[in-house]
């Protein structure tokens, strides 16, 4: 779906704040990195330099914590979404992958059990949370809700809105694209 690879091309592309741990010399289009400030670098660069012990990224993950305390936070929010930050499902997701590879290379039961949690925990919160999309496309409301979306949400409900709207064209008139 070309929408999930521009959106993970965005998301790969946003600055993030980084820790710098050890001095790198000159970095096409970034410059020299000095041990112990604190610069934005795009993701894919902060992730690369981060593998090698060059920098610490700051800003822009979650621990499983975090991810915990957001499903149980939406579950008790009865009649209102909680704002999401933009990517949150690709950080939750860098989180579980990289939960993933250091169970396995532990050989960590704790640890895969409770990967096998978050995993759950996401696929849940996206459901309390895409039914709560569903009832504004349904009721016309999209636009009450839409600020609450995080970015990935937002693609999926306008696409949801595109495909109810085609559809109750076809019942009405008759007539399709």
């Amino acid at each position: 779906m070309l929408e999930y690879e521009l959106l993970e091309l965005a998301y790969m592309l946003k600055p993030v704040r980084s820790l710098i741990l050890k001095s790198v010399g000159n970095i096409p289009c970034v410059g020299a990195l000095v041990r112990g400030s604190e610069i934005p670098l795009p993701r894919w660069l902060a992730q690369a330099l981060e593998s090698q012990g060059f920098v610490e990224i700051q800003e822009g993950s979650i621990s499983l914590q975090d991810l915990f305390k957001t499903k149980f936070s939406q579950q008790q929010q009865r009649e209102q979404l909680l704002k999401l930050e933009d990517f949150f499902y690709f950080v939750a997701r860098d989180l579980i992958k990289t939960l993933e590879k250091q169970a396995k290379e532990r050989s960590d039961v704790y640890l895969m059990t409770t990967t096998s949690r978050a995993q759950r925990d996401l696929i849940e919160l996206f459901n309390i949370r895409f039914g709560y999309v569903l009832k504004a496309v349904r009721l016309g409301k999209l636009s009450v809700v839409e600020k609450s979306l995080s970015v990935e949400e937002r693609i999926i409900a306008k696409k949801v809105l595109e495909l109810v709207d085609r559809w109750m064209e076809l019942v009405r008139d008759g007539k399709h694209e």
